[in-house]
């Protein structure tokens, strides 16, 4: 394969956090919609549970999530999205420009979970050598509660319900929008 000489620029990624998600939540869900296919990528604060405390009660043994048999990985796999948080997700858009081109819309939506969870110091480590920014995420992330909370609403600020609304609503637009779905992380992404 020859080097055509041609440089490719680096993509560029509308961060999207607390302060913005309002503003930037209708061109999102456009990007979304317009889309002839979508790609998401998510990181988490663990890929896994290894070297658990015994004070903890984990059976690490139930946590492979390099199984060889599929139900046993994503029980594991899901076990791991559970309990860690998710902190940011990336969603690229490719919207149809023509004959077999697109324009891409990146998002990096940037999430600070408000439960308790886990976190796995190499995925920490891993993420913060690879320019994940944690001062912004704990400065700037969009607040959500994960799953079903325990907290009653009146417990919640009216912020972090607001924020946490629009990511899950994010989330189902991309599910309503029937749209081919690009997954980095496979299970992880959808687990």
């Amino acid at each position: 394969m020859q080097d055509s000489g041609a440089k490719t620029a680096p993509a560029v990624y509308t961060d999207v956090t607390r302060e913005n998600i309002q503003a930037l939540f209708s061109d999102i869900s456009k990007q979304i919609s317009q889309a002839s296919f979508i790609a998401i990528d998510s990181e988490f604060t663990g890929l896994a549970l290894s070297d658990a405390s015994l004070e903890f009660g984990f059976n690490t043994a139930e946590w492979n999530t390099r199984a060889t048999d599929m139900r046993d990985m994503y029980k594991a796999m899901s076990s791991v999205a559970k309990t860690h948080a998710l902190v940011s997700l990336g969603l690229s858009t490719f919207v149809p420009n023509g004959d077999n081109a697109y324009h891409v819309y990146n998002f990096n939506l940037l999430l600070q979970e408000q439960n308790t969870h886990l976190v796995n110091p190499a995925s920490i480590s891993f993420l913060a050598q690879n320019g994940f920014d944690l001062g912004k995420q704990a400065l700037q992330g969009i607040r959500y509660f994960s799953g079903p909370n325990p907290m009653p609403l009146e417990s919640r600020s009216a912020n972090i319900n607001i924020e946490g609304e629009l990511v899950r609503k994010v989330l189902f637009a991309m599910i309503q929008a029937k749209k081919p779905i690009v997954v980095h992380n496979g299970l992880f992404d959808l687990a």
